[in-house]
């Protein structure tokens, strides 16, 4: 799987980009402050996958406003 550059999630643009995330011990996040998805750059095929998705749902339940943050 290629990740995209960039992907629209609700009307906004989110930058995609991949890093290494083995020393914070997890597959991937969404800062909602830079409106950017890090996937953990070890990551392929199906949890490439599953980890895009779910920063996906991150994303727009934080900017459609009703995600719980700390």
């Amino acid at each position: 799987m290629t990740l995209p550059n960039t992907i629209a999630v609700a009307g906004q643009t989110v930058k995609v980009l991949r890093a290494d995330l083995t020393e914070d011990d997890f597959f991937g996040y969404y800062s909602h402050d830079k409106r950017t998805i890090v996937i953990d750059s070890s990551l392929t095929g199906e949890r490439l996958r599953k980890t895009f998705r779910h920063e996906l749902k991150h994303a727009a339940l934080n900017i459609a406003g009703v995600a719980f943050c700390k």
